[in-house]
């Protein structure tokens, strides 16, 4: 009995001073990351430590997915806390259009950071029969899951084209380096910042291109969605690749509801900021973003803490 009031007096003292109780609710904080393959799986493992750093008694998981649909889907179902997702796929759940047009508008999505371009990135192996979009047509191709953000762009973009509708095979990540060099796929399909340690493997196992989205074509998707815009993957970056080429990219950032925890929140915020540079030089896709593009010119409401880093400066 005495131990149980001593318990209750901690709680009731805790909660006035510290807020305990939302902590307790959220002593584990989960964020839908992607393959472990891709970009976002690697930078939600720093995200995940900079916030378990940040709050005392908070741990942090991050959950492998096929991306920024499921984790968006993920996140409205409350079994993850923050999602890492595409702008593009964010701009359309928020507002209702596009990939999310039959449903209600999801206006409590919030948005906590801008990180690295998400590329369209089209390869196929270098044997001249797939230069460019157009020459996919009636060809073996593997876009994933189709409910993934990659369809969605590939999506956008074939509406701009009339020809013999492409074959397209569902794969998981780690089958595209063998099933394209072993010539059972003709060109694979993928939203993906550079570099990436997949299309690394893939073009160190046999020789491949980048397929590049003819100008007209880039001009006029553009001009329809301003969403997406141009980026050229350079040649070089990859062993094999000689040409650059053009195509489209959109911006991956973090994403959470109205609902998260204001004192997490804002604890990661300061730790992120005092740690800004250490941040960049976690990943590769991070290493030539400047400081204060982290957290401006948010494409989503802001979370109301969100001012907490500009406060520091």
């Amino acid at each position: 009995m005495v131990n149980m009031r001593v318990s209750n007096k901690l709680f009731i003292l805790c909660a006035f001073i510290f807020n305990c109780s939302t902590f307790a609710e959220n002593k584990i904080i989960k964020i839908g990351s992607g393959s472990i393959l891709e970009g976002y799986y690697s930078i939600g493992l720093t995200i995940c430590e900079y916030i378990s750093k940040s709050s005392k008694g908070i741990t942090c998981e991050v959950i492998s997915t096929n991306g920024s649909r499921e984790n968006l889907q993920l996140l409205k179902s409350g079994k993850i806390d923050l999602a890492l997702i595409q702008s593009n796929i964010a701009e359309d759940a928020f507002s209702g259009q596009g990939a999310y047009k039959d449903e209600l508008p999801y206006l409590n999505l919030r948005q906590i950071l801008n990180l690295h371009d998400e590329v369209l990135t089209i390869i196929a192996k270098d044997d001249d029969k797939i230069k460019v979009f157009a020459d996919i047509a009636g060809k073996k191709i593997s876009n994933g899951n189709p409910n993934s953000a990659s369809s969605i762009t590939y999506d956008a973009v074939k509406q701009f084209y009339s020809f013999a509708k492409p074959i397209d095979i569902e794969l998981s990540a780690e089958q595209y380096a063998k099933e394209l060099c072993d010539g059972n796929i003709d060109a694979i399909i993928l939203v993906t910042g550079h570099p990436n340690a997949l299309v690394n493997h893939i073009a160190n196992s046999c020789e491949i291109d980048f397929v590049a989205i003819e100008k007209e074509k880039l001009s006029r998707l553009l001009e329809s969605n301003k969403a997406y815009k141009k980026i050229t993957l350079a040649k070089g970056i990859y062993p094999g690749i000689t040409m650059d080429q053009d195509t489209i990219g959109v911006k991956a950032i973090l994403v959470t509801t109205d609902k998260f925890n204001n004192e997490i929140l804002k604890n990661f915020e300061i730790y992120l900021s005092q740690n800004i540079q250490a941040f960049k030089q976690s990943d590769t896709l991070l290493h030539n973003l400047n400081d204060s593009y982290f957290f401006e010119n948010f494409i989503l409401p802001k979370h109301e803490d969100s001012n907490a880093i500009r406060d520091l400066n």
